[in-house]
Formats: C-alpha cells, sequence, structure tokens
C-alpha cells in the first residue's frame, strides 16, 4: 500500500541558459520546487529500482526498518514562458510502482506528448530498509547512498557518488565525478572516467573485483582484515602501498600485493593520477 502528500507549491523564477535535455536554447523561465512525499509498505519490500534524467537520488537504509518507506520527491520545470513552464509541471507524471514480489519501481514521465522546449528536474530522497537490492540511476545529478545491505548498483553519467553499503556486491560508474565509497562485501566495481576514487575496504573480509579511474587519483584504504591480491597501476603517475600491504613485484608506476590470504584478485587502475593502498 502506498499514499503521498504534497506541499510548498510556489510562484515562478526566471532562469537564463541552457539546459540538458533542453531544446536547443533552452528553458528561459523554471517554475520554484514543488515537494511531494509518497509512502510505501516497508514490510515486504525486497528491491528498490529509481530513475531520474535531471536530478539527485538519494537512499538512506534503516535497521530495524521503517514500517513505511518514504520517497520525498522534489520536482521544477522549465520552458521558454510562464505558461510553457506551469504546462510542463503538470505533464511530469511522479511514479511509484511496488508489485507483488516486493520490488518498487520509483521514476518520472511525461504525461502525453512532451514539447519540445520542456526541460524538468526531478529529485528522490528515500528513507527504506536497509536490507534492500538498490539500483539507482540518474544522468545528471549526485547519488548518495548509506545503509544499505543488498547488492548495489549506482549509476550517474554527470555527478559525484557517494555510498556506504554491505552486501553481494557494490557497482558504482559516474562519467564525470568523484567516487566516495565504503564497502564491506565480496564483490566491487567502481569506475569513473574523469574524477578521482576513495575506496575504504577496511571492514571488507575476502574482495575481489576492480576500482579503475581515467583522470585521477585512488585512494584504496585496507586494513588486517581484508584479504585479496592487488594489481596496481598507473600510465601517468606513481603506485604506493603501505603495510599490511605484503608487496611482491613494484615499479613507480605498478604493484603487485598480498592482502591477508589473498586469493582473489583486485584490479586498481588509474590512467593520470597516483594510486595509494593504504590504512584508513
Amino acid at each position: 500500500m502506498f499514499g503521498h502528500s504534497r506541499c510548498l507549491l510556489f510562484g515562478l523564477g526566471a532562469v537564463l541558459g541552457v539546459t540538458s535535455g533542453c531544446s536547443h536554447y533552452g528553458p528561459k523561465v523554471w517554475t520554484e520546487s514543488v515537494l511531494e512525499t509518497r509512502s510505501v509498505d516497508a514490510a515486504t519490500l525486497r528491491a528498490v529500482e529509481v530513475a531520474t534524467h535531471n536530478g539527485s537520488v538519494r537512499y538512506q537504509g534503516q535497521a530495524p526498518p521503517p514500517a513505511m518507506a518514504q520517497i520525498t520527491v522534489t520536482r521544477r520545470a522549465g520552458g521558454v514562458t510562464v505558461d510553457d513552464a506551469q504546462a510542463a509541471m503538470r505533464a511530469i507524471d511522479v511514479f511509484v510502482e511496488p508489485d507483488a514480489a516486493g520490488a518498487c519501481k520509483v521514476g518520472w514521465r511525461w504525461r502525453g506528448v512532451r514539447q519540445h522546449t520542456w526541460a524538468a528536474v526531478v529529485s528522490f530522497d528515500i528513507v527504506g530498509p536497509a536490507a534492500i537490492r538498490l539500483d539507482a540511476e540518474t544522468h545528471n545529478g549526485e547519488v548518495r547512498v548509506d545503509g544499505v545491505d543488498g547488492a548495489t548498483s549506482l549509476t550517474t553519467h554527470n555527478g559525484a557518488v557517494d555510498v556506504a553499503s554491505r552486501g553481494a556486491s557494490l557497482t558504482a560508474v559516474t562519467h564525470n565525478g568523484r567516487i566516495n565509497a565504503r564497502y564491506a562485501g565480496p564483490m566491487l566495481s567502481l569506475e569513473t572516467h574523469n574524477g578521482g576514487v576513495t575506496a575504504d575496504i577496511s571492514a571488507c573480509g575476502t574482495v575481489g573485483g576492480a576500482v579503475t579511474t581515467h583522470n585521477g587519483t585512488v585512494s584504496l584504504l585496507v586494513s588486517e582484515r581484508t584479504s585479496t591480491d592487488v594489481v596496481c597501476a598507473t600510465h601517468n603517475g606513481r603506485v604506493t602501498a603501505e603495510p599490511p600491504v605484503v608487496v611482491t613485484s613494484s615499479t613507480r608506476t605498478s604493484l603487485e600485493g598480498r592482502l591477508g590470504e589473498g586469493g582473489t584478485s583486485l584490479s586498481v587502475v588509474t590512467h593520470n593520477g597516483d594510486v595509494h593502498v593504504r590504512r584508513p
């Protein structure tokens, strides 16, 4: 079961400039933000898939779980005139769709035919169970996740990713933005094209996967409980490692070493930047 409420509808503000996803010239007028809340029965919730085009996505996991998962939606719309922006706002259709299997899809779409002058920014802030599978995506905006105890997949094209999770896997991808991850689990995949990466795996036991950036420094934070074989490399920069890493081979731009009992492989690569393996 789910419900919703709406609040805070204000006046209109003018904004000049080009916004991605808009017409060639971009909207000149934006509505003020509208906030609304939706709720979903958390007792049977097992997975959340949330997606937006322009806007941020945030998820806060709670244990024990709340009785109802709360979804706060912030939306605003743009157009070339006041009337056009208001029409765009009315055309934003936010949906929260739980199914019988315990999965819930959260997102938005245009009602009817979208006019080429319309643009929208829609953000989602969710408070729900920690024990959940989470899939979150935005094209333009940050993704922030805390306290998720299940498999987590996060994607943004332009924006930072900040995540603290544990579970079967963590996957985080951004084309332009920094990744800051704190993870306790067996499989990690972090990738950014432009930005640094800090991956704290000090709470992991056996862990494998890959941490990659094309342009930026990678910091891998480890502890005595971490167990993996690290393979580090940079094209333009240097690689350093501190105990408890047992270095088996190294050059200025590459390093191989063992943490704990090893056994799995963790690749840590940057094209332009340094790689540091150290304690938190």
